[in-house]
Protein backbone atom coordinates (compact mmCIF):
# COMPACT_ATOMS: atom_id res chain seq x y z
CA UNK A 1 0.00 0.00 0.00
CA UNK A 2 2.60 2.12 0.72
CA UNK A 3 4.25 1.88 -2.70
CA UNK A 4 1.05 2.58 -4.55
CA UNK A 5 0.75 6.06 -2.48
CA UNK A 6 4.35 6.67 -3.66
CA UNK A 7 4.08 5.61 -6.59
CA UNK A 8 0.46 7.94 -7.49
CA UNK A 9 2.45 10.93 -5.30
CA UNK A 10 5.12 10.46 -8.17
CA UNK A 11 3.74 9.87 -11.45
CA UNK A 12 0.93 12.67 -10.83
CA UNK A 13 4.57 15.26 -9.68
CA UNK A 14 5.50 14.26 -13.47
CA UNK A 15 2.55 14.61 -15.18
CA UNK A 16 2.20 18.35 -13.50
CA UNK A 17 6.02 19.43 -14.83
CA UNK A 18 5.17 17.94 -17.83
CA UNK A 19 2.08 19.91 -18.05
CA UNK A 20 3.50 23.31 -16.66
CA UNK A 21 6.93 23.29 -17.96
CA UNK A 22 5.75 24.22 -21.34
CA UNK A 23 7.06 23.74 -24.84
CA UNK A 24 5.89 20.70 -25.37
CA UNK A 25 3.33 19.73 -28.06
CA UNK A 26 -0.29 18.55 -27.47
CA UNK A 27 0.76 15.01 -28.38
CA UNK A 28 3.35 14.67 -25.75
CA UNK A 29 1.33 15.93 -23.20
CA UNK A 30 -1.26 13.54 -23.81
CA UNK A 31 0.99 10.78 -23.78
CA UNK A 32 2.53 11.22 -20.80
CA UNK A 33 -0.84 11.35 -19.28
CA UNK A 34 -1.39 8.35 -20.85
CA UNK A 35 1.68 6.35 -19.49
CA UNK A 36 1.11 8.27 -15.89
CA UNK A 37 -2.69 6.98 -15.76
CA UNK A 38 -2.26 3.83 -17.08
CA UNK A 39 1.01 3.09 -14.68
CA UNK A 40 -1.14 3.80 -12.03
CA UNK A 41 -3.88 1.90 -12.38
CA UNK A 42 -1.60 -0.87 -13.40
CA UNK A 43 -0.02 -0.23 -9.49
CA UNK A 44 -3.35 -0.28 -8.14
CA UNK A 45 -5.03 -2.99 -9.73
CA UNK A 46 -2.00 -5.61 -11.04
CA UNK A 47 -4.31 -8.09 -12.26
CA UNK A 48 -4.82 -5.89 -14.84
CA UNK A 49 -1.56 -6.71 -16.63
CA UNK A 50 -2.18 -10.32 -16.25
CA UNK A 51 -5.48 -10.12 -17.81
CA UNK A 52 -4.47 -7.75 -20.51
CA UNK A 53 -0.97 -9.55 -21.34
CA UNK A 54 -3.30 -13.12 -21.32
CA UNK A 55 -5.44 -11.37 -24.25
CA UNK A 56 -2.62 -10.64 -26.17
CA UNK A 57 -1.13 -13.85 -26.01
CA UNK A 58 1.68 -12.94 -23.38
CA UNK A 59 1.97 -14.91 -20.62
CA UNK A 60 2.72 -13.09 -17.77
CA UNK A 61 2.06 -9.02 -16.71
CA UNK A 62 5.55 -8.71 -15.80
CA UNK A 63 6.49 -9.89 -19.51
CA UNK A 64 4.13 -7.49 -21.01
CA UNK A 65 5.14 -4.61 -19.02
CA UNK A 66 8.81 -5.34 -19.97
CA UNK A 67 8.44 -5.47 -24.05
CA UNK A 68 6.55 -2.33 -23.69
CA UNK A 69 9.33 -1.21 -22.01
CA UNK A 70 11.72 -2.06 -24.60
CA UNK A 71 9.57 -1.47 -27.40
CA UNK A 72 8.98 2.38 -26.21
CA UNK A 73 12.84 2.85 -25.14
CA UNK A 74 13.84 2.06 -28.79
CA UNK A 75 10.89 4.32 -29.88
CA UNK A 76 12.49 6.97 -27.77
CA UNK A 77 15.92 6.31 -28.73
CA UNK A 78 15.42 6.54 -32.40
CA UNK A 79 13.08 9.74 -32.08
CA UNK A 80 16.13 11.43 -30.11
CA UNK A 81 18.78 10.57 -32.20
CA UNK A 82 16.67 11.99 -35.20
CA UNK A 83 16.60 14.90 -33.06
CA UNK A 84 20.23 14.77 -32.62
CA UNK A 85 20.81 14.68 -36.32
CA UNK A 86 18.67 17.53 -37.02
CA UNK A 87 20.48 19.81 -34.40
CA UNK A 88 23.90 18.93 -35.97
CA UNK A 89 22.40 19.48 -39.54
CA UNK A 90 21.27 23.24 -38.14
CA UNK A 91 24.65 23.83 -36.19
CA UNK A 92 26.59 23.17 -39.10
CA UNK A 93 24.21 25.73 -41.51
CA UNK A 94 24.98 28.24 -38.76
CA UNK A 95 28.88 27.28 -38.80
CA UNK A 96 28.78 27.66 -42.73
CA UNK A 97 27.04 30.87 -42.62
CA UNK A 98 29.49 32.20 -40.51
CA UNK A 99 32.39 31.25 -41.72
CA UNK A 100 31.15 32.76 -45.31
CA UNK A 101 29.58 35.73 -44.21
CA UNK A 102 32.63 37.39 -41.69
CA UNK A 103 35.67 34.74 -41.77
CA UNK A 104 38.33 35.36 -38.99
CA UNK A 105 42.05 35.02 -39.96
CA UNK A 106 44.34 33.67 -37.23
CA UNK A 107 46.14 36.88 -36.33
CA UNK A 108 42.79 38.17 -35.66
CA UNK A 109 41.64 35.73 -33.17
CA UNK A 110 44.62 34.35 -31.30
CA UNK A 111 47.20 36.21 -28.56
CA UNK A 112 49.54 35.71 -26.55
CA UNK A 113 51.90 33.27 -27.16
CA UNK A 114 49.83 30.64 -29.55
CA UNK A 115 49.39 33.58 -31.72
CA UNK A 116 53.04 34.60 -32.42
CA UNK A 117 54.26 30.92 -32.53
CA UNK A 118 51.69 30.98 -35.81
CA UNK A 119 52.48 34.25 -36.85
CA UNK A 120 56.41 33.26 -36.76
CA UNK A 121 55.71 29.87 -39.00
CA UNK A 122 54.01 32.02 -41.27
CA UNK A 123 56.78 34.41 -41.47
CA UNK A 124 59.53 31.07 -42.07
CA UNK A 125 57.28 29.59 -44.45
CA UNK A 126 57.31 32.50 -47.10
Amino acid sequence: MIFQVLFTFVMVCVFAAAILRGGRTGIVKHAMLLVCATGTLFVWWPSLTTELANFLGIGRGADLLLYCFVMVTLLASFWLLARLKQTQERLTMIVRHLAVTSPAWPDQTLSGTAGEDIKDRGARNS
